[in-house]
């Protein structure tokens, strides 16, 4: 439907081309005019969709766009065949009399100002949409210290200490962040931020000393069903770990050369997470921080023993990671999304951190080093330990690596709020959620009846090889119509489900699922219970999906579209952060239960928040979906 679309004013062409033919009157003179009214059409909508879309929306460029610029090509050439006569000269003869003069002066003149008029608003387009932008409702926003009296979060709030106040109503963290980083169609038009430059995809370490890891072995791993009793911390060796992170964050694979390929999901294929790697012995590598390199598959010397005092003085006092043999953390890089998703960023770097995680404790899980992760942390600490840019950059999420997990409930740590500047609500986006959502630990009394099936949390039991799996996965958008059994689609809502419990916190997020064609289900919106249970049916349900997914066919053409969405009642402001990484978590925990049944699946961030959210009803706070289908 797209390509008739997209050739609709060509094939018009060709119609009219065939009429005036018939009719005697297609000279070169009208045939000219006709392609390059249709050309500058053509110009118009690929232009738009440049701007609005491709660069603003992040709709893939395989899509509209691509089938309009093509478009544009094609009538650009049959334009240029034409081999064109003056444009002037024939609206001179077929204007009015009262624009003529014998000398055509007087048409002319005319003329001449609407081309300046017409290239004048081209050079003013983005002063005039960002006036546009700013004639749009705006919002008062304060962010201050305190808690909220008399607000329904204040109870919530009251262990940050920050508030902030929207338009005269208080509101807490995680629904100011959600509502922030909303697109809405109206929103197309909001006015654009300034785009801050590309950081490179790897961070560059010049001088570093360097620990070239051994290539990971081509042959496959014992899955979980065969492998028995599990090696202990001891057997922890440099093999191992290059095993570890290969299968975590490494390049898996190249399209071309430009394009490598990781073995955990991405935005955009940004990848703006960093792997850092904290030995607090030799045992394995030296002591001291390391930066991975996934690119040359390599550990850059980061800095030694006090770096890594540093690092554990910022984990709690109880966390598993004061123990380890290893300490890997999570960070990013905010620009590598930034530059490209601006308000929509901070949600991309929370999901990719999540993604690698369930690479990380899967992998492990694997390789007999079990690791635990560690979600509670001072931000401002670790992330100076790591050498980390406290305006740029900052620490997402730390696990623990090998030893004993430890047992029994965890419980949340003492903590207080970091510091915000006098201007936190001028702040871009990403830097800000990122402040909202930091702690500083060791004030105040630790928190009670935060409880979560932390330690008690396995990964799952596939009869697939799991690092396989992570090796061969990749985004697949081009579904078959075939439907998908209830069991497949079970299993994957259930590794979904489970993969959340790995951040060991209560669920911040619900799962739900819009099925197209799943073998005895109807088409419809379920929220997932007990059982499945239906929020909203409708046969309509796919190309609605599709609609609220700026048009990315993938949605309309799953055989069914998991959605994780921030929980109501989601209040703390760290939880949208842990929020987004258990999304992230269970979005990779998709892809690799899709993947090891034989499905394929494509994560989407970019869709219209409010008209997913109609799909499953009022109050749904989408963060993220996966579509699955066969392939």
């Amino acid at each position: 439907m797209k390509v008739w679309i997209a050739a609709a004013p060509l094939l018009a062409l060709g119609l009219w081309a065939a009429v005036a033919l018939l009719r005697g009157r297609l000279s070169r003179r009208s045939a000219n005019v006709a392609v390059a009214l249709v050309l500058l059409l053509y110009v118009v909508v690929t232009a738009a969709l440049g701007v609005f879309w491709v660069a603003r929306m992040d709709l893939p460029v395989f899509d509209w766009h691509y089938l309009f610029g093509y478009g544009l090509l094609l009538v650009l050439a049959l334009h240029l065949a034409l081999q064109v006569p003056n444009l002037a000269a024939f609206f001179r003869r077929a204007s009015p009399a009262w624009l003529l003069s014998p000398d055509g002066r007087r048409f002319a003149r005319p003329m001449r100002a609407l081309g300046s008029i017409a290239f004048g608003l081209v050079l003013l387009a983005p002063a005039l949409a960002w006036l546009v932008g700013r004639a749009l409702p705006a919002q008062r926003i304060r962010i201050e210290g305190g808690t909220s009296p008399g607000s329904a979060s204040a109870t919530a709030l009251a262990s940050r200490s920050v508030w902030i106040e929207r338009d005269g109503k208080r509101v807490s963290v995680p629904e100011y962040l959600w509502a922030e980083s909303r697109h809405t169609r109206s929103g197309v038009l909001r006015a654009p931020g300034v785009a801050p430059p590309r950081p490179p995809a790897v961070r560059r370490m010049d001088g570093a000393r360097s620990v070239t890891l051994l290539r990971p072995r081509a042959l496959g791993h014992p899955t979980r069903a065969d492998a028995g009793a599990r090696i202990v911390a001891e057997d922890l060796d440099l093999p191992k770990l290059s095993e570890l992170l290969h299968h975590t964050y490494g390049v898996t694979a190249r399209a071309g050369d430009e394009l490598p390929f990781r073995a955990a999901a991405s935005a955009g294929a940004l990848y703006p997470t960093d792997v850092f790697v904290v030995a607090p012995s030799d045992a394995v590598i030296a002591t001291g921080v390391h930066y991975y390199d996934p690119e040359a598959h390599a550990l850059r010397f980061v800095g030694g023993v006090e770096l890594v005092t540093r690092a554990l003085g910022a984990l709690p006092g109880d966390s598993a990671a004061r123990s380890a043999p290893l300490v890997v953390v999570l960070g990013a890089t905010f620009d590598r999304s930034a530059f490209k998703y601006d308000t929509r960023a901070y949600r991309y770097v929370g999901l990719d951190a999540g993604h690698v995680a369930l690479n990380l404790v899967e992998a492990a899980d694997v390789l007999g080093l079990p690791c635990t992760l560690e979600p509670w942390f001072d931000d401002d600490a670790l992330s100076s330990a790591l050498g980390l840019d406290a305006d740029g950059e900052g620490a997402i999420l730390a696990a623990a690596c090998g030893g004993q997990a430890p047992s029994g409930a965890r419980q949340r740590p003492a903590h207080g709020p970091v510091s915000l500047p006098d201007s936190a609500d001028l702040m871009e986006l990403t830097r800000l959620s990122h402040r909202l959502t930091s702690w500083r630990l060791g004030e105040g009394a630790p928190a009670e009846g935060d409880a979560g099936a932390a330690f008690g949390w396995q990964p799952r039991a596939r009869s697939a090889d799991p690092l396989a799996l992570m090796r061969e996965r990749r985004s697949f958008r081009n579904f078959s119509s075939q439907a998908v059994s209830r069991a497949e689609l079970d299993a994957v809502l259930d590794a979904a489900r489970g993969a959340r419990g790995a951040l060991g916190l209560p669920a911040l997020v619900e799962v739900l699922v819009a099925v197209r064609a799943v073998t005895g289900l109807t088409p419809g919106t379920y929220r997932l219970g007990e059982d499945l249970a239906v929020a909203l049916a409708g046969p309509d349900v796919a190309p609605r999906l599709e609609a609220a997914g700026l048009g990315q066919e993938a949605l309309g053409r799953a055989a069914f579209v998991v959605t994780f969405a921030l929980r109501p009642e989601t209040a703390e402001p760290r939880d949208f952060r842990h929020a987004l990484l258990q999304a992230g978590l269970a979005g990779e925990a998709v892809y690799l239960e899709a993947g090891a049944r034989g499905l394929g699946a494509c994560g989407v961030g970019a869709f219209f928040d409010d008209e997913i959210a109609q799909l499953f009803g009022s109050g749904t706070r989408p963060l993220h979906l996966v579509a699955v289908g066969k392939k």
